[in-house]
């Protein structure tokens, strides 16, 4: 059975721009690369799915004929993004074939499939849920994500670690093994529904909440083992956690340091990126050396040539020189906010701690580099 329906084409937009992300380009099951569109009570309902992630949509519309279609997602996402007018119509007939109108002069045809092939949306119903900020939500991930491991073979620590401590209190944490960002959050009601042993949420699932959680406001985060689903407005995120046991991350921070720098953030994230500008893929490495509350910055890469520059910081220790990957310095410093940043060091093998200056709510370690 077809459908037929008139929507505002920018909200339209909005809706797909998150169900293209998520329906599958690639996919052996053709029917994954669609959007099912359920038409009824002058609404629509949107949804894509690869299986490990589904996205549903309500928006407004006036529906002339209730029924149901899929239509291929990011065909029909560019056609409304690119198209003018203020509206889009659609009309689906019984053979699931869609014709989509633009403007006063636009007409394009896409073959759809039979939704009944569509996997049915799944949801939640929760007894309890977590409700966060939204724009503390995303900064928290946003925090530690980028220290997650790009490596898929490594499931377990190719995403961000949650787990509850001290009652109302979470942990964000993510990392790689040679680098870790860590967020604590406290005061936050409903901690009890995250297990025990806390809970992995996938790197993909993350980036593509990134993309399409916007706005301000809250979300209501509902476990439901193996399964999260992040609702708010008129959309519903649900996700697939990743099977695997986060490793004991606390064995890499050290419990005490011997040696604080005080440094200027902006001055410090600068210098970095202008002595990096010899820094290669195959010599990564920068050397920082204090001594004297004078940090003096190096990189040396044989097919290139190699950079120094000096800035102040606080420093009374004796002199220490420390390799360091500068991509990994530079990410963990522009996802600091305070002025000032600590580095809190041992020695030049051991992991040394970020934080910003007074700020003992986020902290991100980083492994040297052998010099």
């Amino acid at each position: 059975m077809g459908c037929s329906f008139e929507v505002k084409r920018s909200t339209f937009e909005q809706a797909l721009f998150g169900i293209q992300n998520v329906a599958q380009k690639r996919t052996a099951t053709p029917i994954l690369a669609n959007v099912r569109i359920d038409a009824s009570n002058n609404e629509l309902h949107l949804f894509a799915t690869d299986y490990d992630i589904g996205l549903q949509q309500r928006l407004e519309a006036t529906v002339d004929q209730v029924g149901s279609a899929a239509l291929p997602a990011r065909v029909l996402y560019d056609i409304v993004k690119k198209s003018k007018g203020d509206s889009i119509r659609i009309e689906i007939d019984d053979n699931h074939q869609g014709v989509v109108k633009t403007g006063v002069r636009a007409r394009y045809k896409l073959v759809g499939m039979n939704p009944v092939d569509f996997p049915e949306p799944s949801r939640i119903q929760p007894e309890t849920s977590l409700k966060l900020d939204r724009d503390m939500f995303r900064l928290w991930i946003k925090k530690t994500l980028f220290a997650a491991s790009s490596d898929e073979s490594r499931v377990s620590l190719a995403g961000v670690f949650l787990e509850a401590y001290d009652g109302n209190n979470l942990r964000f944490v993510a990392t790689d093994t040679h680098r870790l960002g860590l967020v604590e959050v406290q005061g936050i009601e409903g901690c009890s529904i995250v297990p025990e042993d806390g809970i992995i949420f996938p790197r993909k699932a993350l980036q593509e909440l990134q993309r399409i959680c916007d706005g301000e406001g809250e979300v209501q985060v509902t476990i439901d083992t193996p399964s999260v689903q992040v609702e708010w407005d008129d959309t519903v995120f649900v996700f697939r956690t990743v099977d695997g046991r986060f490793p004991n991350y606390r064995t890499v921070i050290p419990e005490s340091t011997s040696r604080v720098v005080v440094i200027d953030r902006q001055e410090f994230m600068q210098a970095i990126d202008r002595v990096s500008l010899v820094v290669t893929d195959r010599f990564k490495c920068v050397t920082l050396a204090f001594e004297n509350n004078i940090l003096t910055i190096m990189a040396n890469n044989p097919d290139m040539g190699e950079g120094e520059e000096q800035i102040d910081c606080t420093y009374d220790g004796d002199r220490l020189e420390i390799g360091f990957n500068a991509q990994y310095i530079q990410e963990s410093l522009s996802e600091i906010t305070t002025d000032k940043i600590e580095l809190r060091l041992i020695d030049d093998v051991s992991p040394t701690l970020i934080y910003g200056e007074n700020d003992e709510s986020y902290l991100n370690v980083i492994m040297p580099m052998r010099i």
